[in-house]
């Protein structure tokens, strides 16, 4: 299994394997299907095996490994099924909790004040499309409001589950970004002009209008990301920027 294998911290160990393991998953340094060898990653990471099956149960209850009774743990495929079984939860989900959104923004101005500051942003970088990373740019904006929807859940299980569905919204992100450039600015340019209606719904408070932008967004969202995993599996995409050291730096501010 190719990658750094520099031993790591013991300083919160438990919590370091597991984001050692996420990372070599999220970069398809362990690809799909791989059997993963709980001895010989003790050993690659200088670490007992406890702390490799506490990682290992985390990653299988965010679905990114297999792992049953009496057999090895092994890497989640991405599938297209699994691809429109993603989209199937997001389409119940979604509409819900930006509702809910709307809702609390209609209470709080200064809810309503980071909407409005969010939507700015994606306006001005809908003008900045070259020369600068675009994957990784949309992908802080969708956490910023990924962050905004957590904030006004107050539902344990939703949370549990909008962390589940972010972990494979974010596989497939990276497989989007081992496109081509072209092709990466302009799912770029889609993806952004969805999330400004998005916004705008939610701020209008507009229950109609929020349903219409979410439908728009996930059929939009789904055919990209099925174009992307097809041309993975065929063989056509070659390695976009490396932004998963980016991303996972972006979860833990």
């Amino acid at each position: 299994m190719p990658g750094d294998d520099a031993p790591i911290n013991r300083r919160t160990l438990a919590d370091q394997v597991y984001d050692t393991l996420r990372k070599l998953l999220l970069d398809e340094q362990l690809e799909a299907g791989e059997t993963l060898n709980i001895d010989e990653l003790s050993r690659r990471l200088e670490v007992s095996t406890t702390p490799i099956r506490q990682a290992m149960t985390r990653l299988r209850a965010e679905g990114l490994i297999d792992w049953t009774a009496g057999r090895q743990p092994t890497v989640s495929p991405l599938t297209m099924n699994e691809v429109e079984t993603l989209y199937d939860i997001r389409s119940l989900i979604e509409p819900y909790i930006l509702r809910l959104l709307a809702d609390a923004a209609g209470r709080d101005r200064a809810l309503v004040e980071q909407l409005e500051s969010l939507l700015e942003e994606l306006k001005v970088s809908l003008k900045k499309q070259e020369g600068w990373d675009v994957n990784l740019s949309l992908i802080k904006v969708d956490h910023r409001l990924g962050s905004l929807l957590l904030s006004v859940s107050t539902n344990p299980f939703l949370e549990k589950l909008l962390h589940l569905i972010n972990n494979h919204i974010l596989r497939l992100r990276l497989v989007s970004a081992q496109q081509s450039r072209t092709s990466r600015i302009q799912r770029f340019k889609e993806a952004t002009e969805e999330h400004i209606h998005l916004v705008e719904a939610v701020l209008s408070g507009d229950e109609r209008a929020i349903a219409h932008a979410v439908d728009d967004h996930l059929r939009e969202s789904e055919d990209r990301s099925i174009q992307a995993l097809g041309a993975l599996e065929g063989g056509k995409t070659r390695r976009g920027p490396q932004l998963t050291d980016d991303v996972l730096q972006m979860e833990r501010e």
